[in-house]
């Protein structure tokens, strides 16, 4: 055996990060894939802290050789690749290929009609801005079907996590479901809002649930006497045939400890079935919840929904195009308006092609809006559109 497989046979499992735990899992040591790919072990770090590239060749050998032994290359190489390792047919090589061209970001600001372009279309209000009843919202199939996941997860006191891209409508769904929460009065949202994401532990998260259910400040307690105080709480909640939700938006920012954190309290026998939690954030909660091997536990209890688009760009000219214009329509009708009035079909059918979510289809309408008024065009074009 040689010395480093004494070392692994012999050794206690290292307190390292994932990569190393992983090759260690695989039975093996950094200075072992070292040899094997032809590298230094310091080469291997700095390839880890993403202090150096490697090249083409060499990330290849690797990716093959960790693919061999079962070890997930993303542990290794976790910034963003510049070129897509991709399987030989009939072999078990890799071979590198360039990325497909990406189309530039949708911007996520909020757009804005001005009183100008407003009056040019015969607009009375912007039908593209927040409605003023939360519960006015237009309902994709994305949405009930995300809906109905954390109605479910609230009756069953379960973990749920509601992920999507930025502008994908998991804020505007999250203040439908409050709303709808509170003018039902079943259902007891905690919001911690002022919680710290970067120092949130279980005590933390005690205090802040408290401070809802009981409005009183719990943070001089002691663990012991808060953990029975929060049981007690949480009981009168469900006994009074309240459902208590732990709701914690922009989750995405969480700290695994804080994942942990929110894990531990979920399980704990203080408040097991007696409180829900739901998650919202962005999609690298979701990676995290279903990828990082420190919340293992965690992810496999959380239902993680994910926000479709609301229109497939596949079918634009289809049932997307339809799509497209019964929202439109809806978004007009709440000024008085009517979608045919102000878009061409064609200019419809070029937003439901390039607005796949909720504030990607408004920005791409005002700004398609405030080109037509720029050109002195009463009726807002494919062009306008293709303008943005």
């Amino acid at each position: 055996m040689s010395s480093s497989r004494a070392f692994l046979a012999n050794s206690p499992p290292p307190k390292s990060d994932d990569f190393i735990r992983a090759l260690w899992d695989a039975r093996f040591t950094i200075q072992d894939f070292a040899t094997a790919i032809g590298r230094h072990p310091t080469c291997i770090r700095a390839w880890k802290a993403g202090r150096s590239l490697p090249s083409p060749d060499a990330r290849v050998t690797a990716t093959n050789w960790l693919l061999e032994n079962g070890i997930d290359p993303g542990l290794l190489f976790p910034f963003p690749e510049i070129e897509t390792p991709i399987r030989i047919p009939g072999t078990r090589q890799l071979r590198l290929v360039p990325p497909p061209p990406q189309e530039e970001p949708m911007q996520c600001t909020r757009e804005y009609l001005d009183d100008i372009v407003l009056e040019w279309f015969g607009l009375s209000a912007d039908p593209f801005d927040d409605p003023a009843n939360p519960e006015d919202l237009y309902l994709s199939p994305a949405n009930i079907s995300a809906e109905k996941a954390m109605r479910e997860a609230v009756r069953r006191r379960h973990l749920l996590a509601i992920c999507g891209e930025p502008g994908s409508g998991k804020s505007a769904l999250l203040r439908r479901f409050i709303s709808k929460a509170q003018n039902e009065q079943l259902v007891r949202v905690i919001e911690p809002a002022s919680l710290d994401r970067r120092h949130i532990t279980a005590r933390t998260l005690a205090v802040a649930i408290l401070r809802v259910l009981i409005q009183r400040d719990t943070s001089p307690m002691g663990s012991e006497a808060q953990s029975e105080l929060l049981q007690a709480a949480l009981r009168e909640q469900v006994a009074s045939g309240m459902f208590p939700v732990l709701i914690m938006d922009e989750a995405h920012l969480l700290q695994t400890s804080a994942l942990l954190a929110v894990k531990q309290l979920w399980d704990s026998s203080s408040a097991y079935k007696h409180l829900s939690v739901c998650l919202v954030g962005h999609l690298a909660l979701a990676n995290a919840l279903r990828a990082n091997p420190a919340i293992r536990e965690l992810g496999g209890r959380t239902k993680v929904v994910e926000m479709q688009a609301m229109f497939n760009p596949k079918a634009a000219r289809g049932h997307g195009a339809d799509v497209a214009t019964a929202y439109l329509d809806w978004r007009l009708s709440k000024v008085g308006a009517d979608v045919r009035t102000i878009f061409d079909d064609l200019a419809i059918q070029e937003i439901a092609r390039r607005g796949e979510y909720p504030l990607w289809i408004n920005n791409l309408s005002v700004r398609a809006m405030q080109y037509a008024h720029a050109a002195g065009d009463k009726l807002v074009l494919a062009e306008h559109v293709g303008r943005v």
